[in-house]
């Protein structure tokens, strides 16, 4: 156990010296990956660098500003709507049927705005997708992980150390990435069984008594 903590504390300087470059990088994707858009991103840093952030003339401030109602949609929601017409309609769908908005949040890719509708998740789909969890997650990411606990890292010479690290973190991104897609496919299979009772439901009271 000492061994172990001692080893814990020769690495530390070195994951505090790559950690915070990749905490910003990595939020900065996550913030890219939910909202659809780079401009809050890109109006962040004219602003810090170069000067005011909003536009002055009225016109293309109005349209930042839909574009920027647009992305806050998407990054609360986690959808992947394209307009604010896109919006109103999924408002309207949600009313009409009387559906919870909980059931859609992180549907993503699932959802098609357009038309309104969760895609069907094939058996061919889950089986490719639960394979690629098992093997990345289950199998390559314990691998990396242990050599980090069990190997005396200090034995690697700075280029393979840093690949290590690269590919250790590529390899947890992929984990994560794949088993949040498990989930979305999951809730989409349930979300679909939902509006389909909904629309059943909706379909019964108009019919004539």
């Amino acid at each position: 156990m000492i061994d172990f903590l001692n080893h814990i504390l020769k690495i530390l300087p070195i994951l505090s010296a790559i950690a915070f470059p990749i905490v910003v990088v990595v939020v900065t994707l996550y913030i890219v990956y939910r909202s659809g858009s780079t401009s809050i991103i890109a109006n962040k840093i004219w602003g810090i660098f170069i000067g005011e952030k909003n536009f002055f003339n009225e016109e293309l401030a109005l349209k930042e500003k839909v574009e920027h109602d647009v992305a806050k949609f998407n990054f609360k929601v986690n959808l992947k709507t394209r307009n604010l017409t896109q919006i109103e309609l999924f408002y309207k769908f949600l009313g009409k049927f009387d559906l919870d908005i909980d059931n859609f949040k992180g549907l993503r890719d699932c959802y098609l705005p357009s038309l309104q509708k969760v895609k069907k998740t094939s058996k061919t789909e889950m089986f490719n997708i639960c394979l690629v969890v098992i093997l990345v997650g289950g199998f390559l990411l314990p691998i990396f992980v242990g050599v980090f606990i069990f190997k005396d890292i200090s034995t690697f010479d700075g280029g393979k150390l840093a690949n290590l690290f690269i590919y250790t973190f590529l390899i947890s991104a992929s984990t994560v990435l794949s088993f949040s897609q498990l989930l979305r496919k999951i809730k989409s299979i349930k979300t679909r069984k939902i509006i389909y009772k909904k629309k059943c439901e909706y379909l019964a009271k108009r019919k004539p008594t």
